[in-house]
């Protein structure tokens, strides 16, 4: 669960982030499977489909006392931080 977070919002750097490198380049094709290339097919080697959903919110930011609040705020597609950090595609 932590690796996962890690891919998607990213890590800082630190004594033990190569560490977390490693082990994020190992699970990044399964995250990314996941969330972003084929997160509803049946077929896939990790057998995700119906087991595992990957959801995120809130899709648009709202003040407490706003209707849109009340619909559902939860999306699916996302980029993965970690990625553009390695590919060094970022954009502030």
């Amino acid at each position: 669960m932590g690796a996962c977070i890690s891919i998607i919002h990213g890590i800082q750097k630190s004594k033990a982030s190569k560490y977390r490198e490693e082990l994020m380049d190992i699970i990044l094709p399964l995250v990314k499977n996941m969330v972003i290339n084929e997160p509803n097919n049946k077929n896939s080697r990790y057998q995700h489909s119906n087991r595992i959903m990957i959801r995120f919110f809130p899709l648009k930011k709202s003040a407490p006392y706003d209707i849109v609040r009340l619909q559902n705020q939860f999306y699916t597609q996302r980029s993965l931080y970690y990625e553009e950090m390695k590919s060094g595609q970022l954009f502030f």
